[in-house]
């Protein structure tokens, strides 16, 4: 495993990536996996209690997206975005936006 760092600190990263660019396509963090069944980002947040995410995506920007889901191959069941839990009270998909947002 290469680039590998760890931290014990409550409030630590384990990979942070900036670009300051204030225009133009920028990636702070990239990742690629060429595998049948890898992921090219993966989080878990393995705490057994507390409000926890295994990913958390933020846009501030007036026409931003939290989230982009895309499934590129023309063949095939795919699905741009995809959710499962294992709690009986559990949702795995849950969208919430103002009064003309459609949720389809």
């Amino acid at each position: 495993m290469a680039g590998v760092f760890e931290s014990s600190s409550n409030g630590g990263k384990g990979v942070a990536g900036f670009t300051t660019s204030a225009s133009g396509a920028t990636i702070a963090v990239y990742g690629v996996s060429q595998s049948s069944g890898g992921n090219a980002v993966f989080g878990a947040a393995t705490a057994a209690s507390g409000t926890t995410s295994g990913g958390h995506f933020e846009s501030a920007s007036t026409a931003g997206t939290g989230v982009y889901g895309y499934a590129s191959a023309t063949t095939g069941t795919t699905y741009g975005v995809y959710g499962t839990v294992q709690s009986t009270s559990g949702y795995a998909g849950y969208f919430q936006g103002d009064a003309r947002s459609p949720v389809i």
